[in-house]
């Protein structure tokens, strides 16, 4: 008996650090929790604007080579910023697989570009503001009202409403994407923080010498 109650305090006490992790991200514990597609699926079709205008369609991208894929909050999220010096830093050695850059953003395509200055040419950042290859992707979570507020008042950022007068952000995760469109590779972690290794990341995409 009492092997059973220590067992539920362990599990509860699990439970309430986990909640606690999750409130310090600002992701809404109590609601769907995203989990991201898994290896080997097919890839949903990715779509987007640039800053300047220009639409991204990942049906036309795979014809000439894979994609690396990554989703990022915003100008505003310093670890968004982090991830875009990441794989600015990396691009020249995805280039050497043929591999492009996919960077999706939740912030409208007007706020894309501030992001974007002296990008790569095979690294692109695209605005789904409408959350589309988001929700494909399965990486969106609820954000914690108290989230909201502390954004609006420290960043002046509004996040847009979604349903039920709740707001939404993806999870910064990293989907490698083979030119036939399946996942060979991904990186997902709730810790904004966390950048992918980009050993692992290189590594499942494929090499263009071997056919």
């Amino acid at each position: 008996m009492k092997q059973l109650i220590l067992l539920a305090a362990c599990i509860f006490a699990s439970f309430v650090f986990y909640s606690q992790d999750l409130t310090g991200f600002g992701i809404d514990g109590s609601k769907y929790l995203p989990q991201g597609i898994h290896l080997k699926s097919k890839a949903p079709y990715i779509a987007g604007i640039s800053g300047i205008g220009e639409k991204f369609d990942s049906r036309m991208a795979l014809r000439e080579g894979p994609i690396v894929l990554t989703f990022i909050q915003g100008s505003w999220s310093e670890e968004s910023q982090a991830r875009v010096e990441f794989f600015k830093k990396h691009a020249a050695d995805f280039a050497e697989k043929n591999a492009r850059v996919v960077m999706v953003s939740a912030e409208p395509a007007e706020k894309v570009q501030t992001l974007a200055e002296g990008d790569p040419d095979n690294l692109h950042i695209i605005s789904d503001h409408q959350y589309q290859t988001m929700k494909g992707f399965d990486v969106l979570y609820h954000v914690l009202p108290e989230y909201q507020a502390e954004l609006l008042s420290k960043n002046g950022v509004k996040l847009m409403l979604k349903g039920k007068g709740t707001a939404v952000l993806p999870v910064m995760a990293t989907f490698v994407i083979t030119k036939a469109g399946f996942v060979y590779g991904r990186h997902f972690d709730l810790d904004p923080s966390v950048l992918p290794n980009f050993e692992e990341i290189f590594a499942a995409i494929p090499d263009p010498s071997k056919k």
